[in-house]
């Protein structure tokens, strides 16, 4: 099945190289795994002990209804032991595209619906983690969502720099918690998860190396 599965993701992966004098390599890696390869969930603060590997979708997420505050937090990693060591990270950007199970929209109902993408620096199961046992993450690096212009846009976001920490301290980096800079209020992001039944809405990363 690993075979198989390593197969299968150099299929998906879109791949290109230029060599010239036998000198460094330039490799195009893009990593968009399905739903039994990716690894991503949710966490919500008002259900402290619910599991969300299986969502659809992805949210950095707070409601306010006045009596209860429910926050919302979302985490993903990818494989990148295609990435050696040695490996010099020239781009990398994350892409996500806009889904809710509910149809909700993008919105800063009482203020910019501003997040951070952290580094997760413990390890963590798509299928147990939960508010309770979220991974510790750090703000070493941290990189700034910014608001959302319009209701039902897409994300890109540049996350070269961070990527270059998640190589280096490969040992202590998990993938990328999502969050809001300010979690109180209305206000939120919504994205389609690894799940989500249209492949094309696959969270994916594009890699530009030389080695």
């Amino acid at each position: 099945m690993k075979y198989l599965y390593w197969a299968f993701l150099c299929i998906l992966l879109t791949f290109s190289q230029c060599k010239k004098d036998n000198g460094p390599t330039i490799r195009i890696l893009r990593f968009q795994p399905n739903a039994e390869f990716g690894k991503d969930a949710n966490i919500w603060s008002a259900l402290p002990d619910l599991n969300g590997g299986d969502s659809l979708g992805l949210r950095a997420f707070v409601e306010d209804d006045g009596m209860t505050i429910s926050i919302e937090r979302f985490l993903i990693e990818f494989d990148l032991s295609l990435i050696s060591d040695n490996a010099e990270i020239i781009l990398a950007e994350l892409n996500l595209s806009y889904f809710d199970t509910q149809g909700r929209t993008h919105h800063s109902t009482t203020g910019p619906n501003v997040g951070f993408l952290k580094r997760i620096t413990s390890a963590w199961d798509e299928q147990s983690v939960t508010w309770n046992n979220q991974p510790t993450t750090t703000t070493e690096g941290q990189l700034l969502l910014t608001s959302t212009s319009t209701p039902n846009e897409d994300l890109k976001l540049d996350v070269t720099t961070l990527l270059q920490d998640l190589i280096q301290y490969r040992n202590v980096s998990y993938g990328f918690m999502v969050q809001l800079e300010v979690e109180e209020g209305n206000k939120g992001q919504f994205y389609a998860s690894s799940d989500h039944l249209n492949t094309s809405f696959h969270p994916w990363l594009e890699v530009t190396i030389m080695e």
